[in-house]
């Protein structure tokens, strides 16, 4: 590896967004579907906003944003009728609310893992958004859904494939090893 390993009590803290952590592009819309998308490390460039919203973001869409830059031209290209930029700081605007009590879900969700592999991260994801589905159902209509998904659906995961999932982005890697 190209940096050695980490241990407790002597982490690397970084201010800001460094290419050590992963961005996850989320999204809600106003009949609450959630969106979480793994698009890279590093602050959000402008190719991967493109890449994450193109079939997510309808044209004429009203959007409300946080401020990062790259999200400006993205929108623009996809035609949205009209695009707020907020603070993720401020707690005043109903808009942004949304996202923000998303995030704070899925951080309370993670935080029991003490830590999530790069590489297993898309499917704890996966699994936040079919929790987060019953979050707002009583518990009787939960238990029709699982039930119902259990009956008809299909696991295509076994245990056996997650050991042989390949890590994303191991090109940064081989970079930073050379």
């Amino acid at each position: 590896m190209p940096r050695p390993s980490r241990h407790p009590g002597k982490q690397v803290h970084r201010r800001g967004l460094s290419r050590d952590r992963i961005c996850v592009m989320t999204g809600v819309n106003d009949s609450n579907e959630t969106f979480l998308e793994v698009s890279g490390r590093g602050i959000l460039s402008r190719k991967r906003a493109v890449d994450v919203l193109r079939d997510r973001i309808a044209s004429a869409s009203v959007v409300a944003t946080d401020k990062a830059s790259a999200y400006i031209d993205v929108l623009a290209e996809l035609e949205v009728a009209a695009h707020t930029a907020h603070d993720s700081k401020d707690r005043s605007e109903g808009t942004i609310n949304r996202i923000n009590t998303v995030h704070s879900l899925l951080d309370t969700f993670m935080k029991p893992f003490k830590g999530v592999s790069t590489k297993h991260l898309g499917a704890y994801l996966a699994w936040f958004k079919w929790c987060r589905t019953f979050m707002a159902i009583d518990s009787g209509t939960a238990e029709r859904t699982v039930a119902r998904q259990l009956a008809n659906g299909m696991c295509r995961s076994r245990i056996r494939d997650m050991f042989n999932v390949l890590p994303p982005y191991i090109d940064y890697w081989t970079e930073a090893a050379a």
